[in-house]
Order: structure tokens, then sequence, then C-alpha cells
């Protein structure tokens, strides 16, 4: 947490979804980590973590 607070778009970790202008993914072997930035107001939104089979139909 410590990480994301003072990097939120964790430098070389996670990946912009194309299409969206404020969603990302972070890559964990199989899995996805779907998360919401606002940068403006200081939030990172932890939405899914799937296998990443199953998010792309559920995220965003």
């Amino acid at each position: 947490m410590r990480r994301i607070k003072q990097d939120p778009y964790l430098s070389g970790k996670s990946q912009k979804l194309s299409g969206y202008q404020a969603y990302y993914k972070i890559r964990i072997g199989d899995y996805r980590i779907g998360l919401h930035i606002d940068g403006q107001n200081e939030l990172v939104e932890f939405q899914r973590v799937m296998h990443r089979r199953e998010i792309y139909r559920k995220f965003p």
C-alpha cells in the first residue's frame, strides 16, 4: 500500500486499458487486478481480481 501511495500507477507494473481513460490492469501470473485510478482526487480503487480468462468480460 505504501508503494501505491507513492506511485499510484506502479511504474512498469500497470498497463492502461485501451478505450478507457482511468482504468488499468496489473498482471500477476494468470491473474489480473483491475484498477480505477483517479489522479485528480488521489484515489485508487481495486475493482476486480480475476483469472485472465474472465476479467475482461466483467471489467470495467
